[in-house]
């Protein structure tokens, strides 16, 4: 039943160790209905978005022997699951505004297979940007442009390119970032995965903390 697995994905994201829980479950946020678009390349170019989504979460199968439990979570107007949501779309850039102060302690942003994240805290730690970009080099529709990527991320404090999620060993190479409200703060998890849908294997090749560089 979905509001099975909803209670099992709040309660592993907000538990003392959520990178024990994404070590041992894949969270998929499928594609879900596309931002109008715009052009992007540098980061005053990128929409803002306030937004929350209500998702259900099903339990799909996972070829791999020994593997991960997968989740994939879809849209549902009387979903269990409420949390932030960061949409994405090709050759535009999204961002939105945490508030310590939310009352939804979860945020998820789209699925990352070419795209780039990150995040600017206030100073005071009251609340975070976090920012989602998409863009691809001129004449093709989906290689990235990483060099582009970094310049428009440059005013992140910490960020996740394509080149630290694609390169993996078997299958595609895709990352998820998870956002949990934790005593007063928030903070974002980065799982990456080696994926293949159509013959639904789901390896996790890392998980951690996205920080801040000291």
């Amino acid at each position: 039943m979905p509001e099975k697995e909803c209670t099992a994905i709040s309660e592993g994201l907000r538990s003392k160790d959520p990178l024990d829980f994404l070590s041992k479950n894949v969270i998929v946020v499928a594609d879900l209905d596309d931002e109008p678009k715009t052009k992007t390349g540098q980061a005053e170019a990128t929409v803002p978005t306030v937004d929350f989504r209500n998702f259900d979460a099903v339990e799909v199968q996972n070829n791999v022997e020994g593997g991960p439990r997968v989740y994939e979570l879809r849209e549902a107007n009387n979903g269990d699951l409420k949390a932030h949501y960061l949409p994405w779309n090709r050759n535009t850039g999204y961002y939105t505004i945490l508030d310590v102060h939310s009352d939804t302690p979860l945020f998820f942003t789209a699925m990352l297979s070419g795209c780039g994240v990150g995040f600017l805290e206030a100073d005071d730690g009251s609340a975070v940007r976090f920012s989602h970009h998409n863009i691809t080099r001129p004449k093709t529709m989906t290689a990235p442009d990483e060099a582009a990527l970094t310049r428009s991320l440059a005013f992140t404090e910490a960020k996740l390119l394509p080149s630290q999620y694609e390169n993996v060993k078997a299958g595609r190479g895709v990352a998820h970032v998870h956002g949990v409200l934790q005593e007063n703060r928030w903070r974002f998890y980065v799982q990456t995965i080696a994926m293949s849908q159509v013959q639904k294997l789901f390896e996790i090749t890392n998980v951690y903390e996205l920080k801040k560089k000291t």
